[in-house]
């Protein structure tokens, strides 16, 4: 019960931030497949949650970012220049960072934040205008869920 309250305020978190305040819009056009579901709003704004079997890791997801092979993943978002991947694993919290940790460097991005409160873990990192967030909330249990945001530059 924990872990789900914990991934949804993350989550929630993760959308004002990326939002950058509120903003009033209507959904304009819904799409709800077997892939999962699009909304479209009168802004011109696109979300797009993918959830269950049919999720997959988007095409366009940076290469340079891991994608943690010991992990399913649940949920896929995209909202307007951000990307959210939820996962669950077996392992624990701390193999999960330690892997982000190290790929992360490999990889040429800069750590800006590393706390863990409360058992739950943030990481932030910069690199070419790009922020990834990578936040780990271990669960009732063994399993370990968590999130990896990739915020890219907005487009002019």
């Amino acid at each position: 019960m924990l872990q789900k309250l914990a991934c949804t305020l993350i989550t929630a978190g993760l959308l004002l931030a990326c939002g950058g305040g509120t903003r009033e819009e209507k959904a304009t056009d819904v799409k709800i497949t077997d892939k999962g579901m699009t909304i479209k709003t009168d802004k011109g704004d696109k979300m797009e949650i993918s959830t269950g079997g049919a999720t997959k890791v988007p095409e366009d997801f940076p290469a340079d970012v891991l994608v943690y092979k010991k992990a399913k993943l649940i949920t896929s978002m995209k909202v307007e220049n951000t990307t959210q991947l939820q996962f669950q694993s077996e392992d624990s919290p701390a193999a999960i960072q330690e892997a982000y940790k190290k790929e992360m460097a490999a990889q040429g991005w800069k750590e800006d934040m590393a706390m863990t409160s409360g058992g739950v873990t943030m990481l932030h990192y910069e690199k070419d205008g790009r922020r990834a967030m990578i936040h780990i909330v271990p669960g009732d249990k063994g399993e370990t869920t968590f999130t990896v945001s990739v915020e890219e530059p907005e487009k002019k």
